[in-house]
């Protein structure tokens, strides 16, 4: 009979296909390592992801507004005849969020996090649209700080 090559000891046949995880299902060190606008928070996007209406054409990017410090994450949005970004911030217990003046239709929800922090949604339209999931904002705002 043929014998299959050895394996180093304590090595797997298959890489986890959980990214980071050590395959256990949960994300390796604590996400806000991702911090700002130059990377998409993985746990932030899978949990904005499960309260928008399925209709995403895009994947996740950074959210609108994502200052250092922050935790971010969006997705363009399709609600029936309105477009545009949905973006969920959260911002560590004892900083201030200072949201800028929102001149182009966005629209805003913030709610306490779990952690003590702070959650902001936001929905920004696209041009010549209204703000997507604009009447679920509060209850996304709310969904998600308690799991932040």
């Amino acid at each position: 009979p043929v014998t299959a090559p050895e394996r180093l000891p304590g090595t797997s046949p298959v890489p986890s296909p959980l990214q980071g995880s050590g395959g256990n299902g949960k994300d390796g060190p604590r996400a806000e390592g991702t911090s700002g606008c130059e990377k998409v928070d993985r746990e932030l996007a899978t949990a904005l992801a499960g309260e928008l209406p399925a209709t995403g054409t895009t994947g996740p990017s950074p959210g609108r507004f994502c200052p250092t410090a922050s935790r971010s994450a969006g997705f363009h949005v399709t609600d029936d005849d309105r477009n545009g970004v949905v973006s969920v911030t959260v911002f560590p217990a004892g900083v201030t969020a200072r949201l800028p003046v929102l001149t182009d239709g966005t629209i805003a929800a913030e709610q306490l996090a779990a952690s003590g922090g702070t959650v902001l949604v936001l929905s920004t339209p696209d041009l010549g649209s209204a703000p997507p999931s604009e009447t679920d904002l509060p209850r996304i705002a709310a969904a998600l700080a308690g799991r932040f």
